[in-house]
């Protein structure tokens, strides 16, 4: 069975992957910090319809829970399928009126968080030929007021799709460190009814049926 991790599983997005997942047989690592009441009843819910999860707790605004989370995961399993970096915080605040404080959580669980943890698992993602997701946003190219230090968080965690490609694709196979990856879809995730239906772009993945993933080295 593959494995995967979907952080901030607990609600919305990160929800419904871990539940797309483990309907399509994967053994989903459900994570949570705030929201893990909600992400123990996903892993249980889950469970009783027959499919394969757990929860873990981690709080990815500070790197030790970074660490320790991955440190965690790569003791339990050799070989990790997939890391979704879903979670992430989201505040309506003025450029002008951004703390330091604020600005710095932001970009600790938006950017350090997704950085610092598929660093952790990539010997286990190579292993299994997997894949790794990063959650960005479909408004990074034309930000709206009011949000500047989020916009800042998802646009520099777009940048870093591109270079997983360039050193987990091109260079794996010994080509051009110059080419620019092409096959960049959007992908729409509706979660549970009478949520909100959520936009995010996905890069170096292909829609489907749910979606089929490009591995980081391609057959």
């Amino acid at each position: 069975m593959q494995v995967a991790i979907v952080t901030g599983s607990g609600i919305r997005v990160g929800k419904a992957i871990a539940e797309k997942l483990a309907a399509h047989n994967y053994h989903v690592i459900c994570h949570g910090n705030q929201s893990f009441e909600a992400v123990k009843q996903l892993a249980i819910s889950i469970q009783e319809n027959g499919g394969s999860a757990e929860a873990v707790q981690a709080d990815l605004a500070e790197i030790e829970g970074v660490r320790r989370l991955g440190q965690t995961i790569v003791e339990r399993y050799s070989e990790l399928s997939l890391l979704v970096n879903n979670a992430g915080v989201y505040e309506n605040c003025a450029f002008a009126d951004i703390t330091l404080g604020a600005y710095r959580k932001m970009q600790a669980i938006n950017l350090d968080a997704p950085f610092f943890l598929s660093q952790a698992l990539l010997p286990a993602l190579r292993k299994a030929k997997g894949t790794i997701v990063n959650i960005t946003d479909s408004s990074v190219a034309r930000a709206y007021a009011n949000h500047s230090h989020y916009f800042v968080s998802k646009a520099v965690l777009y940048c870093l799709d591109f270079q997983y490609f360039r050193e987990f694709v091109l260079l794996t196979h010994g080509q051009s460190n110059r080419r620019r990856p092409t096959d960049h879809f959007p992908m729409i995730v509706s979660p549970a009814p009478g949520d909100q239906c959520y936009h995010s772009h996905l890069h170096l993945i292909l829609v489907g049926d749910f979606f089929h993933f490009l591995r980081l080295y391609p057959e």
